[in-house]
């Protein structure tokens, strides 16, 4: 029942992330809208540089796990902020 529940708040997330990126694309300020993409870029860095820095005797894969997860959802919301962006280009011409 947990995961079930688990699986359904990480879909709203995540629909939730994509609409933001798009809502914050179109509006007047256009480039409010990379800050999502590149607040989870961000965490993805921090992921990928803190097992260098801190020594860790016991390490786990959980670092890797979240360096993936948030790099791949920060590149799709680049992507979506460059899709929004040359469409509204391309619309208002």
């Amino acid at each position: 029942m947990n995961a079930i529940l688990y699986l359904i708040v990480l879909i709203l997330g995540l629909g939730f992330y994509f609409l933001s990126v798009i809502f914050l694309s179109t509006k007047r300020q256009l480039y409010l809208g990379l800050i999502l993409p590149v607040f989870v870029a961000g965490i993805a860095l921090y992921n990928f540089i803190k097992p260098m820095l801190v020594y860790n005797p016991h390490p786990t894969m959980q670092e890797g796990i979240y360096m993936s997860f948030f790099g791949a959802l920060s590149l799709i919301g680049f992507m979506i902020f460059g899709i929004t962006k040359y469409r509204l280009k391309n619309h208002n011409s």
